[in-house]
């Protein structure tokens, strides 16, 4: 079955698209209507499958199963402009991850399970910044935690899955 994920970004709306079985490379399509698609020429490891593509102001983030090391991880990869993509270094070796737009920027979210969430911010799609550099890290997350920014204020709300109880983090977004 193949996978494909879209959403909108600073140059039109961003598709990405790949098979499940890694037998080809991932695909990038470009349209600033919804109507008409353009091959960014763009392309990942076949190993590589997109699980998501996100889009702000600033940029796109491409959240994949990398299974290029023989097991799978999570890996994720920024543009400015839909078709020169960075690999951004440094995630924890973990399966889940979500990115979600962030006003005019982004922020990437790794749940790693009983450990603080690893959390980066990017203003401009290339830049990632730790917003939890004050050392108030956000607890594990529970499940599905939901993920806000309002006038530059992180807000994270989870539920705990033991307790039932309601997980709340915020941060003030770095400049």
């Amino acid at each position: 079955a193949a996978s494909v994920v879209a959403d909108l970004g600073p140059t039109g709306w961003l598709l990405g698209a790949t098979n499940e079985d890694n037998t080809s490379p991932v695909g990038i399509w470009r349209s600033t209507d919804g109507h008409s698609w353009e091959d960014t020429s763009a392309r990942f490891d076949p190993k590589i499958v997109v699980t998501s593509v996100v889009g702000s102001r600033s940029g796109y983030v491409v959240l994949a199963r990398d299974d290029r090391s023989g097991t799978s991880r999570v890996a994720a990869f920024s543009s400015t402009d839909g078709s020169t993509w960075q690999e951004i270094d440094g995630l924890p070796d973990v399966y889940d991850a979500r990115a979600v737009e962030a006003g005019d920027g982004l922020v990437l979210w790794i749940d790693q399970g009983e450990s603080p969430q690893f959390i980066r911010y990017s203003p401009d799609g290339t830049t990632w910044l730790d917003p939890s550099s004050d050392d108030r890290s956000p607890a594990p997350g529970g499940r599905a935690p939901m993920i806000a920014v309002v006038d530059r204020q992180f807000i994270v709300l989870s539920i705990d899955q033991l307790s039932s109880s309601l997980n709340v983090w915020t941060a003030r977004l770095p400049d």
